[in-house]
């Protein structure tokens, strides 16, 4: 990528473990990108408010409130509505996956993450957004949970459902 591209993108790495979140973080700078960070959920929430990152990385496994739970209240913030999500968790890839699109993340990576295949990923939803206009929401990341009225320990169980549903077969 080159740099006069990534040099005005910013992007929010949400992990809990600082190890994994420095990583990241480390490569994607040195493709130019502004990096900002955040170790759980609602310091995600809080941080993608104040910074306005033009992507979002974001673990699903997190203390204080996991990554689909923080998607879901980031989904439902006006200015952040449109900002791609990328999820990525080492859990059981099916069921995480439908999870991670159902509540509005445009992309999902398993664990121990591919750096190569990450910077693609990154590179063609930034893309994307731009061709959108950067901000718009699409059907596609509308989430299948409205969560603005509900409570965290809410928001948790209708999660919980949702991943429930993910791993029954079709018909059961």
């Amino acid at each position: 990528m080159s740099e006069d591209k990534s040099a005005a993108r910013t992007l929010l790495v949400v992990d809990d473990y600082d190890d994994s979140r420095g990583l990241i973080a480390l490569d994607l700078k040195s493709e130019g990108y502004r990096v900002v960070e955040a170790e759980n959920g609602r310091d995600a929430i809080d941080v993608a408010r104040r910074e306005r990152p033009d992507l979002i990385l974001m673990d699903l496994s997190l203390p204080a409130l996991d990554g689909l739970s923080a998607t879901c209240r980031i989904r439902e913030t006006k200015e952040l509505e449109g900002v791609p999500v990328v999820a990525f968790s080492a859990h059981q890839a099916d069921t995480h996956r439908a999870a991670a699109l159902a509540v509005g993340c445009d992309d999902y990576l398993e664990k121990p993450i591919d750096m190569d295949v990450l910077k693609r990923v990154v590179a063609r939803l930034l893309t994307r957004a731009e061709g959108e206009g950067g901000g718009h929401y699409t059907e596609a990341r509308r989430p299948k949970i409205e969560s603005s009225l509900l409570s965290d320990d809410e928001l948790q169980n209708a999660i919980d459902r949702l991943l429930s549903e993910s791993t029954r077969a079709p018909g059961e």
